[in-house]
């Protein structure tokens, strides 16, 4: 008998197939006609009766192949699977807890919302997260060991535009890539409505919302966000996004004695406009800082942006994009607002990243079938049998008025209903000869 592969060697959690082959006295080989496997310690790996092996822990193993009378063995080594530390920040998705395209087991995590232990069953599909951990080699798993659930925005709808909303200052839009829970969708919320949402900022400061919770109830009315504007001393007015907010005597600072002014990420609580608890949120996430030359993962709108030879910023972290693979599009689609994946090392503070993946990347250049586009620029168009939704943050929507016949280059993302398409840029290109 002969076993191949010969000595094999696994990772824990691999399977590999294992095959034994008859040499008979002839000279000719053959599969048995009966034949049965063991593992000397299947603490290490198991073995089926077909052959398949399973790897189970770190070290080795002898593999039996017995047929009547004859036997022979190969020795398994199973090894830890290489990792690599990394930290990820941005929109997840429920299975495991799939972050930037990386699939991390969350069962031994540690989870926190609102400094609240929560267990696995918390996390859910458009929640916007830290994450913590180690990538597996294959570049599509991981573990996390940290999950931080991070929402922009916890209060009372005061009013509603055609696809926005505004609570406590904070401008909300929504589009096809927004999960809504608790409400059927956007039509359905009304002016008042308790609501927890979940997003990333762009380059003005305001939400692109990717969940929307309709509460029960508010509980205690809550702001994340840049601090863009402050004014006074002792009891002072700070501005996040559009909304003004009093911080003075009574307010909590923590941690205490912070100092906090203009550009400074803060979590606020409030009652009315008078803030309760200010948080430094730098202060708290020191523990989601990479060490020098680890993997860093941002998911963001970038910000501050001149050209791909500088740097610029995704989701409060600066980018230096220079040396970087440019993945969904090219140097001309990078612009501010523009949705990036930028992926690398954290080096002196900076994402010095080796891919930049544009998250805008289906493009579609054709004739407008069907428009029904409303007279501020906003509402819908049908190309090539696609329904495509221009909304307020699609870039050119004022360049229209994008009617049947026309030819467009449209560049978005496909919807959660896998079938429509949101515009986050258009532009009139004329007739199109083939679409």
């Amino acid at each position: 008998l002969a076993i191949t592969p010969a000595d094999p060697n696994m990772t824990i959690g691999n399977s590999l197939q294992l095959t034994a082959t008859g040499i008979y006295s002839d000279a000719t080989t053959g599969l048995p006609a009966t034949l049965t496997w063991s593992s000397a310690d299947t603490n290490k790996a198991t073995i089926g009766a077909t052959g398949e092996v399973l790897a189970v822990a770190a070290g080795t193993t002898v593999i039996t192949a017995t047929s009547g009378a004859v036997s022979t063995t190969t020795t398994l080594t199973v090894t830890a699977p290489v990792t690599t530390p990394i930290v990820s920040t941005g929109t997840m998705l429920k299975g495991s807890a799939i972050v930037n395209g990386i699939a991390y087991s969350d069962t031994l995590a540690t989870i926190t919302a609102d400094d609240v232990v929560k267990d696995e069953t918390f996390l859910q599909s458009g929640m916007t997260v830290k994450l913590k951990g180690s990538r597996n080699g294959d570049g599509l798993t991981g573990d996390a060991a940290e999950i931080e659930v991070k929402n922009e925005v916890r209060g009372a709808i005061f009013s509603k535009g055609f696809d926005s909303f505004l609570v406590l200052g904070q401008t909300v839009y929504v589009d096809g890539g927004t999960i809504f829970t608790g409400v059927a969708d956007f039509d359905s919320l009304l002016s008042g409505d308790p609501v927890e949402v979940y997003g990333l900022r762009n380059a003005a400061g305001s939400i692109r919302a990717t969940r929307v919770e309709l509460l029960g109830a508010v509980g205690v009315d809550e702001v994340r966000g840049t601090i863009n504007a402050q004014f006074g001393s002792g009891s002072i007015s700070i501005t996040i996004d559009t909304g003004g907010f009093n911080v003075d005597g009574a307010t909590t600072v923590l941690p205490t004695g912070a100092s906090f002014d203009v550009g400074t990420l803060v979590e606020i609580e409030l009652t009315g406009l008078h803030v309760d608890q200010l948080k430094v949120e730098d202060a708290f996430d020191a523990g989601f800082i990479p060490a020098s030359g680890e993997d860093l993962v941002v998911e963001g709108f970038i910000s501050g942006f001149t050209a791909l030879t500088g740097t610029f910023m995704v989701n409060g972290q600066t980018v230096d994009s220079s040396g970087a693979e440019l993945v969904g599009g090219a140097a001309a689609d990078l612009d501010n607002d523009v949705k990036v994946i930028a992926k690398g090392h954290y080096i002196g503070s900076v994402l010095v990243a080796d891919r930049l993946e544009i998250k805008d990347a289906l493009q579609l250049v054709a004739t407008i079938s069907a428009s029904a586009i409303q007279p501020w620029g906003l509402g819908q168009i049908t190309v090539l049998g696609k329904t495509i939704f221009i909304t307020s943050n699609t870039v050119g929507r004022g360049n229209g008025p994008y009617t049947a016949g026309e030819g467009v280059q449209v560049w978005g993302f496909l919807n959660l209903d896998n079938t429509t398409i949101t515009a986050t840029r258009i532009a009139l290109v004329g007739p199109v000869a083939a679409d």
